[in-house]
């Protein structure tokens, strides 16, 4: 009797434990299943991220029209009005770049003084000479010096007919002895351009034909023969 106590009791252990340890084991796999199954979504978030809501504008565009075209960022060269480009302002050349040519194709035949007297054949005495003589033959054609404007054209007992010419910057020439002129006054001459012809001037009529030029620096004369070496 004692015997079958003891087996019955033994049995009933048995299944206890037995399902104990089916529990834990079923436990177990569960947890493993779950972990598993987490990791699993996870590794799919990374892989596949989740797509908003809201319409992509790019794949909208690309479900519309099979083909996109490019929109020009910057505007196109040909586009673009030729203008032509404006040439570069002239500088104008001051009194002393200026070119200088003398007035008559000759020789110096009286230099200037300011200071030293010269011999005047036509008076017999000595006396300064504050300009330059330079032979020609008369009537043969007296040219301006330099680009200006004619300031005056007058008649002279002494020079016959002269012609002042401003060549800018203060400076001023006389062209005496002239027996006709070709300006007149306002007018503005280039270098080289005819303002009239020789005759020999009375008050030195005893020299050989000539023209009598006078250069003046703001009213006061000076060498003409000092702006024909600078030019030259």
């Amino acid at each position: 009797m004692q015997y079958s106590n003891n087996r019955k009791k033994n049995t009933k252990s048995f299944y206890v434990v037995t399902a104990f340890c089916l529990i834990a084991i079923a436990l177990t796999s569960y947890i493993a299943v779950s972990k598993n199954k987490s990791a699993d979504e996870k590794s799919q978030k990374k892989e596949n991220p989740v797509i908003s809501g809201e319409k992509d504008t790019y794949n909208n565009k690309d479900s519309e029209n099979d083909e996109i075209t490019a929109q020009p960022t910057e505007t196109k060269a040909d586009d673009v009005p030729y203008t032509e480009p404006e040439p570069p302002a002239k500088e104008e050349k001051t009194e002393e770049e200026k070119t200088y040519i003398l007035p008559a194709k000759g020789t110096v035949i009286k230099q200037f003084s300011e200071d030293t007297l010269q011999y005047d054949k036509t008076f017999g005495d000595m006396r300064l000479h504050r300009a330059i003589d330079i032979s020609c033959a008369e009537n043969s054609q007296i040219v301006s010096a330099a680009s200006g404007t004619v300031t005056n054209v007058s008649d002279s007992a002494e020079f016959n007919k002269i012609v002042t010419i401003d060549h800018g910057n203060g400076y001023t020439v006389e062209y005496c002895g002239l027996g006709t002129t070709a300006v007149k006054k306002g007018e503005n001459v280039a270098a080289g351009d005819t303002i009239g012809t020789a005759k020999n001037p009375p008050c030195e009529c005893l020299d050989e034909c000539h023209i009598h030029i006078v250069c003046l620096k703001d009213g006061v004369p000076f060498d003409p023969l000092s702006l024909y070496s600078r030019s030259n």
